[in-house]
């Protein structure tokens, strides 16, 4: 029974899952960080290290004599994470995580100044002028995937074009982007996920037990991997997932850039075009309804369509499917029940404009919306969006990055294909709810929503 490793470096904690062919996890193994490092702007490097040999090993102890069947073995982590190395591949600073804001005042100055420079580029002019003791040192800066993949194999500095992607790199010409060229320098060499780079170290193999013959897999951020272990696995397939925020990424033939829009390129000839909204689902825990979700869901099963309207944002601004620092959520209900009530139907509406302007403004195709998430498994919840998308929402498999890596690592040494391989391993649950009761009154509705929305705001 040949077996694939996905390792997945969060910002909580490493993960590691053993799967099949078939894509039935047979081992699942995890790690945790203290608070004080998973809130801080910089982690420390030696941390995580031990933290996935732990995972490792244990990984190795509990499969004994099978762990001879692992094949291949690929990692996934955040986006815009990145780590300065000497020219030993040691790290010599911490590593700058994706939501640290030093650099902020480098890219304000460069593109009010009217030049291109990436967040990364600007934590890079940062470190090298406010971290002079360890920049004399500096020989790379590398993404949290090409750390995994140089702890991994000792030796190769090599990064996947997903993670190179807010470094600057474009993916649609397979080259850097016309910045600084001296920037540009200070990144691995680019290839595409799947690709073997090498085989597991001597060192891991002592200090882990797992064989050497392990290939090491390019992976893909957390992001991607999260979205390809849903179940998408060709083209018109798309997944909504609603946790803190709700994220839409699809399977296209078609690549979308604009000031909301991004797309990361699939190894096989697709792109993966979405985006990322400030709303999802944390008004319900940020309102309280979570106090009593039972209660609520029962209400909202009940009623059905809300009276009144709820755009359930939670502080200022918006970034998908439209860009407005300034917006503001509403409330118009009168109770906590239909405020519930309003609130999934808002989160639903927002969602079709974000489906709406894919389809109408790239011509994309949208077949079946996969649901992920926390908030993204209510069924109560689904039917809504049923209803207002106009679509069957089905429920999301083995969710998770691990898993998603999982899948490349197969796809690069057993199956002839990332599709193949997603198709072959795909986990889906039987869940499906396909429910359009009530869509004349919803889309009478989301009109309504619209107008609301623009003159409110």
């Amino acid at each position: 029974m040949p077996l694939f490793i996905g390792l997945d470096l969060g910002t909580q904690g490493v993960r590691g899952i053993v799967s099949d062919e078939a894509g039935s996890v047979i081992v699942s193994e995890s790690t945790k960080f203290d608070e004080q490092m998973i809130n801080s702007p910089e982690q420390d490097v030696s941390v995580w290290q031990a933290s996935v040999l732990e995972v490792l090993n244990s990984i190795a102890v509990q499969l004994k004599s099978t762990k001879n069947e692992i094949l291949s073995i690929s990692v996934t982590s955040t986006s815009g994470t990145i780590i300065p190395i000497n020219r030993n591949l040691q790290p010599i600073y911490n590593a700058i995580m994706y939501h640290n804001s030093e650099g902020h005042s480098y890219f304000k100055k460069m593109r009010n100044e009217g030049n291109y420079i990436s967040p990364i580029h600007a934590k890079v002019l940062w470190f090298q002028n406010e971290r002079k003791t360890q920049d004399k040192d500096l020989y790379k800066f590398i993404h949290a995937n090409d750390y995994l993949v140089l702890l991994l194999t000792g030796k190769q500095i090599i990064s996947d074009y997903s993670s190179s992607l807010k470094s600057g790199y474009d993916v649609l010409n397979n080259q850097w982007n016309n910045t600084d060229q001296a920037l540009q320098t200070l990144f691995p060499k680019v290839d595409e996920p799947g690709a073997i780079v090498g085989n597991l170290s001597e060192e891991i193999n002592k200090k882990t037990n797992l064989p050497q013959g392990i290939k090491v897999v390019l992976g893909m951020t957390d992001g991607c991997t999260g979205f390809l272990s849903t179940g998408c696995s060709k083209e018109g397939d798309w997944c909504t997932t609603i946790g803190t925020t709700m994220v839409i990424k699809g399977l296209s033939k078609q690549y979308i850039k604009d000031d909301v829009f991004y797309s990361h390129k699939h190894p096989d000839d697709l792109w993966m075009p979405g985006g990322a909204s400030n709303i999802g689902a944390k008004w319900v825990s940020h309102y309280g309804f979570d106090e009593k979700l039972d209660y609520y869901n029962e209400y909202a099963r009940n009623n059905r369509i809300a009276k009144q309207f709820h755009y359930p944002l939670v502080g200022m601004g918006e970034r998908f499917p439209f860009h407005d620092e300034t917006i503001k959520g509403f409330d118009h209900t009168n109770s906590f029940e239909e405020s519930f009530l309003a609130g999934m139907e808002g989160v639903a509406f927002i969602e079709r404009m974000a489906y709406e302007k894919m389809e109408k403004d790239y011509g994309v195709t949208i077949n079946n919306i996969f649901s992920a998430g926390s908030a993204g498994q209510n069924k109560v919840w689904n039917r809504i969006r049923s209803n207002i998308l106009k679509k069957p929402i089905i429920a999301a498999g083995n969710e998770g990055s691990a898993f998603g890596a999982a899948i490349i690592a197969a796809s690069a040494t057993y199956y002839d294909s990332l599709i193949d391989a997603s198709i072959n391993m795909k986990q889906t649950k039987k869940a499906v709810i396909e429910e359009y009761t009530f869509k004349e009154k919803y889309d009478k509705k989301y009109l309504e929503f619209k107008k609301l929305l623009k003159n409110t705001n």
